[in-house]
């Protein structure tokens, strides 16, 4: 009985060192592949963009690939258990139908996402948009462009350590009332600050006002160990989004007074003809010294309702896509009824969408359409949300003809002939809508 027992023993702590053996290599394996995905995914991001971005395509071909192979095996088989030829055709037939559906279905999944046409109308057609019965009221007049404010926040700089950054765009409530502001973070110069990519402060400018004021104080404690430029955030951006590209960065202040640095991500999904269209994927947080946190798209517009996350860049992709698909491939080359094109100069500086803030939606990124060809007319408003990417869009009736801003330039121009107009630029026509 002791005997057996003693066995018995011996047999359960094998078994448990057995065990542990294992989980120390399983230990070890997942280690090892932490370490891996740390080092080489930083420098691997922008190929792994591009493998997510051509996954119907290879996906396809691996797939389709490997089904032609077990079916070529298969035939070979019953073939020779036939005591036939493994090349006749009822032989061939099954693996060559195969292989040739996964060569076409592959080919059409690279044309899919590189003809302009395909890709735009599909662009058009994954809108949702939201259709208003009346144009939007807007609340706030941004007369400062971005280039004058990042000129304010460089001229202000009176501490050597530091140099002015990019400007981006903010709403905030301030007493009852919507305010826009450009922000700008000021980037540490000096050896101890460049060697983290640090941020010492962020200025902002009151976008609406036209006198050279800058807010110093309301940033003063925006210190950022890592800011936007850091190789530890462009790091951790990567790690937490490998097959995302960057999209807006914009520095937000809470309530309580502190700041978060907000990223959006941009990500590819794949329509019903596999081409791969932008949307906004989410937010990712970071905190002063370098903790992240992330949001999706809803949550983030919930979370933070002023910070404009949605690329500009992406808002006008799709509104120069809707101009012309927006009624369908048949229509942009056979009907051809209701065509748009951005109402804009081909050589203007600044080009759609501008940033308007409204009463009812908040901080929009606004694109105007007019008719393709010799009209000026303002016949379609889009606008994109900018903390969501949600689309709205407003047509004006018959009984309001209003030109568009590719008019209003020459207007103003026309208006004042005796001005000397080399000294002077016309810049973002935007529309304003007063109750």
């Amino acid at each position: 009985m002791l005997a057996r027992v003693k066995s018995a023993g011996s047999a359960v702590r094998d078994a448990l060192s057995a065990a542990w053996s294992n989980k120390g290599r399983m230990l070890k394996i997942g280690l090892l592949t932490a370490l891996a995905y740390l080092i080489l995914v930083p420098f691997l991001q922008p190929v792994l963009v591009n493998v997510w971005f051509w996954m119907p395509a290879w996906l396809t071909a691996i797939v389709g690939g490997y089904i032609t192979y077990r079916m070529t095996k298969t035939s070979q088989a019953k073939a020779l258990a036939a005591n036939k030829p493994s090349r006749s055709v009822r032989y061939l037939a099954g693996p060559a139908t195969a292989g040739m559906l996964t060569v076409m279905l592959s080919g059409w999944f690279v044309i899919a996402n590189t003809s302009q046409v395909l890709v735009d109308s599909e662009m058009a057609a994954s809108i949702d948009e939201e259709e208003l019965e009346a144009m939007p009221e807007t609340v706030q007049t941004r007369l400062v462009p971005r280039a004058t404010a990042e000129e304010y926040a460089k001229n202000s700089t009176s501490d050597n350590r530091l140099a002015a950054g990019e400007a981006h765009v903010v709403r905030v409530e301030e007493n009852g009332k919507s305010k826009v502001w450009w922000q700008v973070p000021r980037h540490y110069t000096v050896w101890y600050g460049r060697m983290f990519g640090s941020v010492g402060e962020v200025v902002r400018i009151d976008a609406g006002a036209s006198s050279m004021r800058v807010d110093e104080e309301s940033g003063k404690d925006a210190f950022f160990l890592f800011g936007d430029k850091s190789f530890m955030v462009e790091s951790l951006f990567r790690l937490r989004h490998p097959f995302s590209d960057r999209g807006e960065t914009v520095y937000w202040r809470e309530a309580d007074g502190t700041w978060l640095m907000l990223i959006s991500h941009i990500k590819y999904r794949p329509t019903k003809t596999g081409t791969m269209v932008p949307t906004m994927g989410g937010v990712m947080s970071v905190s002063k010294y370098g903790w992240t946190k992330n949001y999706s798209a809803k949550e983030a517009a919930q979370r933070f309702p002023g910070a404009a996350l949605f690329p500009p860049e992406i808002a006008r992709k799709y509104a120069k896509a809707y101009a012309t698909y927006h009624k369908g491939v048949y229509n942009a080359f056979v009907t051809q009824a209701q065509l748009y094109e951005i109402s804009e100069d081909d050589n203007g500086i600044n080009k759609f969408p501008y940033f308007q803030d409204t009463k009812q939606f908040g901080l929009q990124e606004v694109v105007v359409f007019e008719p393709i060809g010799p009209s000026f007319a303002f016949t379609k408003l889009l606008m994109f949300d900018a903390v969501s990417g949600k689309v709205r869009s407003f047509t004006p009736d018959g009984n309001h003809n209003i030109n568009g801003p590719r008019k209003a330039i020459s207007n103003v121009r026309n208006a004042d002939p005796d001005a000397d107009w080399s000294n002077y630029l016309a810049v973002e026509p935007r529309i304003v809508n007063g109750p």
